[in-house]
């Protein structure tokens, strides 16, 4: 999921729905929750979880998923004169069940950087980062791309295309 550069000036609740449709599975993410907390002008701490629904041809599965915690830093704050920048490291701690597959079991680190540019009435913001599952160990690269237009001031309504690239171990390449 692509993040925002913005930072919460207040305690911010959030929620968010999430499908994903391979060869394999259909995953929902539904409701994905989070609180983010400011501790500073420029930094945030924000704490998630979610429910995860997953159906494959051989039935159907779902549970609370694994929770995150996030702490973003936003290094540069003017989209509407340039490109505003953020760091968002992420760390997943394993409270889905593995055994029913709504948990990883492990551990995972990620660490993107964000890109925004106002555009007008839209908002576009690009994602690219490193990730490591540790247990799995497993490297990736998370990468997205958001649209985003605010027809009001307490809703914002987006579109996004996200996915990791590649799967596997990159000192293996």
């Amino acid at each position: 999921q692509v993040d925002s550069t913005s930072i919460a000036e207040e305690i911010e609740l959030k929620s968010s729905f999430e499908y994903r449709d391979t060869s394999s599975k259909q995953t929902l993410i539904a409701p994905k929750l989070a609180a983010a907390f400011p501790l500073g002008a420029n930094l945030e701490f924000e704490v998630g979880a979610s429910y995860r629904r997953i159906e494959r041809d051989d039935g159907r599965v779902s549970g609370l998923a694994d929770s995150t915690l996030e702490l973003k830093w936003r290094v540069s704050d003017d989209p509407k004169h340039g490109v505003a920048f953020a760091v968002v490291p992420e760390l997943s701690l394993p409270t889905g069940s593995q055994r029913r597959g709504v948990g990883s079991g492990h551990y995972a680190l990620v660490v993107p950087v964000v890109l925004e540019k106002d555009i007008g009435a839209l908002m576009l913001t690009g994602q690219l980062g490193y990730g490591r599952s540790f247990g799995g160990e497993e490297e990736f690269m998370p990468l997205g791309l958001l649209i985003t237009g605010k027809p009001r001031d307490a809703l914002k309504i987006g579109l996004e295309i996200a996915g990791e690239a590649p799967r596997g171990r990159f000192s293996d390449c």
